[in-house]
């Protein structure tokens, strides 16, 4: 996961803070959340697969996280003989993320094809081998005309707006169960937190909104180069109106 851009259009805010000691180490890209769960915030904390509320950015890089003991000057993974350990974020509310869509939760796994079944005239007919889920964005990834072309589906392997041109035997599918602007069914995160889980359906706790799709066909091995970007949704500086 990486910054793609502010819809603001402005510069990013990168701040450090203190990571919480729940014993696991951050790597870059990951979203963060604020640690609740004390009067006195212990420090951030990674995300979950399905929980980034309150979210406060995106780390920038790797780092172990804090010990509760002291630790001896230049001993150990904390050499600088601070047991306390600080991770960069971007903190812009209206920053957003850019992360890879991937087929199920482990990272870099090429999203699955659907082939389509049967020639449908009317460009509404997708029914394929896997199925495209209902309330999923579906494109054409090697198709004989409609490559690159997205569309909604409102049904299991029915679009809501026919493709252009039309479906045949054979054409070939990627879908993400997911659609911009949603804000009740939030991306599932893969176990590493860097990449979204494109065939999960979203999860009810509003984690991320999405704003939009960079979805590629064949020619730009969208299997493994399409992403999704998207803002966080209950952000911890959001009524600060910082951009």
């Amino acid at each position: 996961m990486e910054v793609a851009y502010t819809i603001g259009g402005g510069g990013l805010h990168i701040k450090k803070y203190r990571t919480d000691n729940d014993g696991g180490d951050f790597i870059a890209g990951i979203p963060v959340m604020s640690d609740e769960t004390t009067a006195a915030s212990q420090g951030v904390r990674q995300a979950t697969t399905t929980t980034a509320t309150p979210f406060m950015g995106i780390t920038l890089d790797a780092i172990a996280d804090s010990t509760a003991a002291q630790v001896a000057l230049g001993g150990g993974a904390l050499g600088n003989g601070d047991n306390a350990t600080h991770v960069s974020l971007v903190i812009n509310p209206d920053a957003v993320f850019r992360a890879r869509l991937n087929d199920g939760a482990t990272e870099d796994t090429a999203l699955a094809i659907s082939v389509v079944a049967a020639q449908d005239t009317a460009g509404l007919d997708i029914s394929s081998t896997p199925a495209v889920a209902d309330n999923a964005t579906v494109w054409g990834y090697n198709t004989n005309a409609n490559n690159g072309i997205v569309r909604q589906t409102s049904a299991a392997d029915t679009v809501v707006v026919a493709f252009p041109r039309d479906i045949e035997a054979s054409d070939e599918l990627l879908f993400t169960e997911h659609c911009p602007g949603w804000t009740e069914a939030s991306p599932t995160l893969t176990t590493l937190l860097t990449q979204v889980d494109a065939n999960t359906a979203g999860t009810t706790t509003k984690n991320f909104v999405i704003v939009e799709f960079e979805l590629k066909d064949i020619t730009d091995d969208g299997r493994n180069n399409s992403y999704m970007l998207m803002v966080g949704y209950d952000h911890a500086f959001a009524a600060s109106q910082l951009a």
